[in-house]
């Protein structure tokens, strides 16, 4: 049986560990991964970790909602420009985070804006919700053809309405 990992911080680890746990994952039945990026400051190591290991790690870029404060205003020209250069890549990770309250609007501005892009480039999204299920149900009707909830901690009706969507969830 094989396996994939639909969200992975590689980037996160040291270069020893990296290839340990990539090799670890393929001895273990992984086709893929998905690496997903939590920062624009993310993006350049994950291109770096994809194009090392092109076979098994697919890429998402995106800016996750703990770190939306922090991006800079040529952001959404850098993430069109790594999308381009890895059309297998996915969008995100992104999304609505009600856990660690703040910067809620620029939170669901900027998860609007990784729809829209993912919507029209065609590509899966890669979604972080945290106590923001209302947030994500608004949205489903703008979801790209494929998405992927992280952490999914919904009731049954809400998992029922994610997958007549075209959802997935971790």
């Amino acid at each position: 049986m094989q396996f994939t990992d639909s969200h992975i911080h590689l980037q996160d680890y040291k270069e020893k560990n990296k290839q340990q746990i990539i090799k670890n994952m393929k001895n273990l039945g992984f086709s893929k991964i998905i690496c997903a990026s939590s920062h624009p400051s993310d993006w350049s190591k994950i291109a770096q970790i994809a194009l090392t290991n092109p076979d098994f790690v697919i890429p998402a870029f995106g800016v996750h909602p703990w770190y939306v404060a922090d991006v800079t205003t040529d952001w959404k020209n850098e993430l069109n420009n790594y999308l381009a250069k890895f059309p297998h890549a996915l969008v995100g990770e992104c999304g609505v985070d009600n856990l660690k309250a703040g910067n809620n609007d620029l939170q669901e501005q900027i998860y609007a804006y990784h729809i829209d892009l993912a919507k029209s480039l065609k590509r899966p999204i890669c979604i972080h919700a945290l106590k923001a299920n209302n947030q994500i149900e608004a949205m489903l009707h703008k979801m790209p053809d494929k998405f992927m909830l992280h952490a999914f901690g919904g009731s049954l009706d809400f998992l029922q309405k994610i997958l007549k969507h075209g959802g997935y969830i971790s």
